[in-house]
């Protein structure tokens, strides 16, 4: 990854790095972009904030799709305008400010991870902003996300390399009906009433066991399953 970064033109930063940089409120971030991509914390922080369904959200902002090289079903912000304006953007403010996506949360930063689970990240080449401001990398990502946006983001990464590594390996399995099952099992099943954090952690587990229920099961035998298993743990400890 740190080769892949440096090739693309950015030099891979720590924790620990310094970076200056303030936003202004401009909202040029905001434009001219078709690449916001929602993780699992993203959505369910945003459908929180805005009180709707996973489908409302798809519906009115979103659309799904496989991503060209990681294989695995996305869900893209749809721009809108001929200016590719956020849709979350209004009279040059975010309407879901609090709770907006990590990719606009980290920006100017982007963030790529290793196999071995290593953090990076990287300064994108922005106009914007002023650079009145210093502050390490470890200072301006816990700024926004916390702790719990932080462990959020391992176990979202966990389950992109787990469940990406056996897409790639297993292409010509992957039916329509597998890539839905793959969709609920990344964004599907979160309660707003409970913590998301314990809810990725449990999401980890599924897709873990899942995968490995379709070495000797087909996707939907697999699924059913997988659901039995788990309900038998949750009346194992509604009993204890």
């Amino acid at each position: 990854m740190y080769n892949k970064l440096r090739k693309m033109g950015y030099e891979p930063m720590s924790e620990k790095s310094k970076m200056r940089f303030r936003c202004d409120g401009c909202g040029k971030c905001c434009k001219n972009r078709e690449d916001i991509i929602l993780n699992a914390y993203d959505i369910f922080r945003i459908r929180k904030k805005l009180d709707i369904t996973l489908e409302e959200l798809i519906q009115k902002y979103a659309a799904v799709y496989i991503g060209p090289t990681s294989k695995m079903p996305l869900i893209r912000l749809l721009p809108v305008g001929e200016e590719k304006r956020c849709p979350f953007l209004f009279l040059n403010k975010c309407i879901v400010h609090e709770a907006k996506p990590t990719i606009c949360g980290l920006f100017p930063l982007g963030r790529a991870y290793t196999e071995k689970k290593e953090v990076l990240y990287f300064l994108q080449d922005v106009s914007c902003g002023e650079r009145d401001n210093t502050q390490t990398v470890g200072e301006w990502v816990s700024g926004f996300l916390g702790e719990e946006g932080i462990q959020c983001g391992k176990y979202w990464n966990y389950m992109v390399i787990r469940l990406g590594n056996w897409i790639h390996q297993n292409e010509n399995k992957c039916t329509e009906e597998l890539y839905n099952i793959f969709f609920i099992l990344l964004y599907a099943n979160y309660d707003l009433q409970h913590s998301i954090e314990q809810q990725m952690e449990i999401a980890c587990k599924c897709i873990d066991k899942y995968i490995e229920l379709l070495d000797e099961h087909d996707a939907g035998q697999a699924l059913e399953l997988l659901f039995e298993e788990m309900s038998e743990k949750e009346s194992s400890v509604g009993q204890s």
